[in-house]
């Protein structure tokens, strides 16, 4: 099987530049777009022709950039702005930000994250979940719930 990585680059490039501008901006988000590529075209042996090409790269481009945000310990700058867009009430004590970041590491644990991204922020359906992460439409409603769980955990301990 001839594989035209031109082509694959040319259709799927917007959807890599879209996705990974989500979590990176910049000189950094050209980089990540580099790298994200040359990930797919070392995983392209791997790609299940029954599958869409675009399904796929999404989720590459979705792992790759949760992976690098992760091993870059950006997680720490994450929770930081997030913290900083949370009202501060009179009753909330400094434990609320380690609170939070006790709850970011469950998500982390739970496979949680992910799903959430895709849900809270990109606001796909709980199908079009299922079908880029591989996953049952079950698990994706389970994930979810648990995000709201620890979000309501959260907003009772603030």
């Amino acid at each position: 099987m001839q594989i035209d990585f031109e082509h694959i680059y040319q259709t799927t490039y917007p959807v890599v530049f879209r996705r990974a501008s989500r979590f990176f901006s910049g000189s950094e988000l050209e980089d990540v777009v580099q790298e994200i590529f040359l990930r797919i075209f070392q995983k392209l042996p791997s790609f299940n022709q029954g599958s869409s090409l675009t399904t796929w790269v999404y989720s590459v481009t979705t792992h790759y950039c949760l992976n690098l945000i992760r091993n870059q310990k950006r997680q720490h700058e994450l929770l930081t702005q997030w913290t900083s867009a949370i009202p501060v009430e009179e009753h909330q004590t400094p434990d609320s930000k380690i609170l939070l970041e006790q709850i970011w590491a469950r998500i982390d644990e739970h496979v949680v994250l992910e799903t959430a991204f895709y849900y809270f922020v990109d606001e796909m359906t709980q199908a079009e979940i299922a079908q880029t992460q591989n996953i049952t439409e079950r698990t994706v409603r389970n994930r979810i719930q648990k995000m709201r769980e620890l979000g309501s955990s959260l907003k009772e301990k603030l």
